[in-house]
């Protein structure tokens, strides 16, 4: 376990340097499974996928398994939000020849809320992170 720190307006940014390098330096053997309840990838992010050589997997919510799905108010514009930025990343992964898959969680009535990063070496069976 490493803990890090990320208070992005203080200029404190350990969590995102630390997951930068991480993704960085996955090996073109590597699979590397990312999941977000609420899809907003940094496009560092994004920018650190595509120039990295392993498999990427990310996962997210659809608009209907969002915890804002049927929200009133303001709030209901939220899943339409995150479906603009999850078209947007679309976009950008499109010349990654696959390499980069985003799939999106929908069951009848279930939300999704699963956050993290996992890292298998290799074609290992078990995630080594």
């Amino acid at each position: 376990v490493h803990p890090t720190l990320q208070m992005y307006h203080h200029g404190i940014r350990q969590d995102q340097i630390a997951t930068c390098d991480v993704f960085a330096t996955a090996t073109p053997t590597d699979r590397v499974h990312v999941s977000s309840g609420y899809f907003n990838m940094p496009e560092l992010y994004t920018d650190t996928f595509m120039s990295s050589k392993a498999s990427f997997c990310v996962l997210a919510a659809s608009e209907y398994a969002n915890g804002f799905h049927g929200a009133r108010g303001i709030s209901r514009y939220i899943t339409t939000m995150y479906k603009q930025l999850s078209n947007l990343f679309l976009q950008k992964i499109a010349s990654s020849n696959g390499r980069i898959r985003y799939y999106e969680f929908s069951k009848e009535n279930w939300s999704f809320h699963a956050k993290g990063v996992w890292i298998y070496k290799n074609g290992e069976e078990f995630p080594f992170l």
